[in-house]
């Protein structure tokens, strides 16, 4: 019984730390492309000049 009940609390939880920020399509869009941006910032990094 416990053990049902921490399982329920934890998917409980987890369901309330993953809201999404109200925004616009234009907005989201944005955003994915500055993480876009970013990555391929820390890939060349890691890829080509060995840093980590």
């Amino acid at each position: 019984m416990l053990c049902l009940l921490s399982s329920l609390m934890l998917l409980r939880a987890g369901s309330v730390s993953a809201l999404c920020p109200v925004w616009t399509p234009a907005r989201a869009q944005s955003e994915i492309a500055r993480l876009e941006r970013q990555l391929q910032q820390w890939d060349d990094a890691y890829y080509r000049a060995g840093e980590s």
